[in-house]
């Protein structure tokens, strides 16, 4: 029997369990949904390769996030998801097509380092007393102790200058 995680790679997998664990992360997959059109928006609006790397990572954060609320959740019905008006429907993908392109030109391991230095920053969210601050929705918020991740250098090994 498959899982919904099988569709994503064993280093997300492992990074999202431990968010969802250390963060008693939502499985409220509407606010997931939102997440992911969220981040789809910040991707395209992106306005340097460093911009670009990180939020192509913080979408497939959101992408592996959802699949992991899913699996959490066990069997789920329709009446979990909204419907998806086209216009997020078309910025998710074009997004995502995003992803793979900036996945692509700066190689599959400095996506992978980038994927782990973005999931540090987030594990920095949390709050002084060591419990995640929540927006009303449910979404993580950043914490006093929050750090940012650095990718300049994952931008500068890329083997590819088209980034830009």
């Amino acid at each position: 029997m498959t899982k919904p995680t099988d569709g994503i790679d064993k280093l997300q997998r492992e990074c999202l369990a431990q968010f969802f664990k250390v963060f008693d992360a939502s499985t409220d997959l509407m606010m997931w949904q939102d997440l992911i059109y969220e981040e789809a928006k910040e991707v395209l609006t992106a306005t340097t390769v460093e911009e670009r790397l990180k939020e192509a990572v913080d979408l497939s954060y959101v992408c592996a996030g959802i699949l992991t609320a899913m699996e959490v959740l066990g069997d789920i019905g329709e009446e979990e998801f909204r419907p998806v008006p086209e216009h997020e429907a078309i910025t998710v993908n074009a997004a995502y097509a995003v992803v793979l392109t900036v996945k692509d030109l700066v190689g599959s391991d400095a996506f992978d380092e980038a994927f782990k230095r973005v999931h540090e920053s987030n594990m920095s969210k949390l709050g002084e007393d060591g419990k995640p601050l929540l927006r009303a929705d449910g979404k993580i918020l950043k914490g006093p102790n929050y750090k940012p991740p650095v990718l300049a250098d994952l931008v500068m090994q890329a083997p590819s200058t088209t980034l830009n």
